[in-house]
């Protein structure tokens, strides 16, 4: 089995929690979007089909806020503020631990 090495930047874990911000806040708007269009066809397209459609929808736009928004904003501020921390703390120990043993 060949050996495989991880490799793990803080600039890259920066990088990464600023494309999910980016990617949160699309998600936001198209949900924005979503209950503008499901508002619009309440309009043309009455039933239980439409009923039940909208029910869906509005249970999900209610739960999500605290049930996924929050969640992803909480692992976004994780990956700005303490995994880039924790990297930093650990690679100025690698080297310090280089440094000593270098003749």
């Amino acid at each position: 089995m060949e050996d495989e090495n991880l490799e793990i930047r803080s600039q890259g874990i920066i990088n990464l929690a600023g494309n999910l911000s980016s990617l949160n806040k699309q998600l936001n708007t198209l949900i924005d979007d979503t209950g503008k269009l499901m508002k619009n066809l309440g309009k043309n397209w009455e039933g239980d089909a439409y009923n039940s459609s909208n029910d869906y929808f509005q249970a999900f736009v209610r739960e999500y806020p605290d049930k996924y928004d929050k969640v992803i904003k909480e692992y976004i501020q994780i990956l700005n503020e303490k995994v880039p921390e924790s990297y930093r703390k650990a690679e100025t120990k690698s080297e310090d631990l280089g440094d000593a043993y270098r003749f």
